[in-house]
């Protein structure tokens, strides 16, 4: 109650219980989550940006595949003079040179990734893109010696090893998708197909319906046609139940802490300076 005898806010026993059991969650002053919207940037969607200021939202995320062009240039530049307090993530990128307007732009953090996410399907790979462990290295000594902005590893996350790998190379965050969307908080609807439990994983805009015309006899769904400029691509797949996320992700956590200790070091800031001043090394290896 304020001082005038008005309810301003409501602590539960639920609230006290999450406090407890998630010391380490992401919150704001007021101790409340943080969330980020995601939102297309084009000038049509500029009234929902103020809405979800409005509402609350803490980031904004724009979602595109290819973020050097001029109109999400555009776009950022836009709800930076709006909103400056308004944390804007960029993206995709791969390389320094796509990075450099965004950051020049006032982009808080890029999503580094083209080609590697695993919504691609193996019969029509894209033709486009960068290996994923050069785009995150480059792109993320960029952004981090030139204006001191983090990047989040986009595509190809898809075990502990993964998340370790990428930030080694330089990312501050990844960004998961297939290894997430089986989860029982993901959405989506779950079913059996020979004898497992699997569900359904959608991406990059596509609707219901491919999923079942095409039935789950392979991992990728393909070849639709697109109707409208909201369906950009053709590209859905079905993962396996992977049960509560409660479960899983503090078993990736101690799988991302077991391959940074046996780098010798602490924390990710650590990390990354054993990796800009060359006491991290890297070779290659062949899966054979």
């Amino acid at each position: 109650m304020n001082d005038d005898g008005e309810l301003v806010a409501v602590v539960s026993r639920g609230d006290v219980k999450k406090s407890r059991a998630y010391p380490h969650a992401s919150t704001d002053p007021n101790n409340q989550l943080l969330v980020a919207a995601a939102c297309l940037p084009r000038p049509e969607e500029f009234e929902r940006v103020g809405k979800l200021v409005e509402s609350g939202a803490d980031a904004l995320v724009l979602d595109a595949a290819h973020g050097d062009s001029m109109e999400q240039i555009d776009f950022l530049k836009r709800v930076k003079g709006e909103f400056p307090s308004l944390e804007v993530i960029c993206g995709n990128v791969v390389t320094p040179r796509q990075a450099k307007p965004l950051l020049d732009g006032g982009a808080d953090a890029l999503r580094v990734g083209m080609g590697t996410s695993s919504l691609f399907s193996r019969y029509e790979a894209c033709a486009i893109g960068r290996p994923q462990a050069s785009a995150v290295y480059h792109v993320a000594r960029y952004a981090a010696e030139q204006y001191g902005i983090p990047i989040i590893a986009d595509g190809a996350v898809e075990s502990s090893q993964h998340i370790a790998m990428a930030l080694t190379l330089g990312a501050s965050s990844v960004m998961c998708g297939s290894l997430l969307a089986g989860t029982t908080e993901s959405p989506g609807d779950a079913f059996f197909h020979d004898g497992r439990r699997l569900k359904v994983y959608r991406g990059m805009g596509l609707a219901d319906a491919l999923m079942q015309q095409g039935g789950a006899q392979d991992k990728h769904i393909v070849g639709a046609q697109p109707t409208s400029k909201s369906v950009r691509s053709a590209a859905s797949c079905a993962v396996v139940d992977r049960g509560s996320a409660v479960s899983l992700i503090p078993y990736l956590m101690d799988g991302v802490k077991r391959d940074i200790r046996r780098l010798g070091v602490g924390s990710t800031w650590q990390l990354h300076d054993d990796l800009y001043n060359s006491s991290t090394r890297f070779h290659v290896r062949t899966g054979r």
